[in-house]
């Protein structure tokens, strides 16, 4: 007899969870990376896309934590036919993203394993769960793309944190 072998994979996990309505109890960074996940699934399935991106320089010689600057992670990279997509996600608006997002567009242009792909336009996305007028305003006036994704798993936990005050 034949054995199959169950390979489980992280979208099935989460798929579990949001069907146990168990999100909640999940880390926030987890939360984000699920709506991310998500997110990256629906808007750009056939797109070469990675998570936790390292741009920038690389720094040899840099001992333990020295070396791990988190700040030069990006959430998604997309590699599109006509342009490079960097988004960053957060479950709420918050401006420090935009931030980010200007920065790691910097470091993109110096990533030398992306050198090839300095051609094409780069593209910033700010993902995130809520809306927020003047963010949005000011995301758009430095040219970057504001995108909130709410699926239902995600409505359900803003509802919960609100009854929870």
């Amino acid at each position: 007899m034949e054995q199959k072998q169950l390979q489980i994979t992280k979208e099935m996990i989460y798929e579990v969870l949001r069907e146990e309505k168990l999100v909640g109890r999940l880390k926030k960074g987890n939360r984000e990376a699920l709506m991310l996940a998500e997110w990256l699934e629906v808007v750009h399935p056939r797109d070469t896309n990675f998570s936790r991106v390292r741009l920038g320089e690389s720094m040899p010689n840099m001992p333990g934590a020295l070396g791990e600057n988190n700040n030069l992670w990006c959430d998604a990279l997309i590699l599109g036919d006509n342009d490079t997509t960097i988004v960053e996600a957060g479950l709420y608006a918050d401006s420090k993203k935009i931030g980010q997002l200007e920065f790691y567009k910097e470091q993109f242009l110096k990533t030398e394993r992306f050198l090839d792909k300095r051609t094409k336009p780069v593209r910033l996305v700010f993902l995130t769960g809520e809306e927020d007028k003047d963010l949005r305003a000011f995301t758009e006036s430095k040219g970057i793309e504001y995108v909130v994704y709410r699926p239902k798993w995600l409505v359900n936990f803003f509802e919960q944190k609100a009854r929870e005050g």
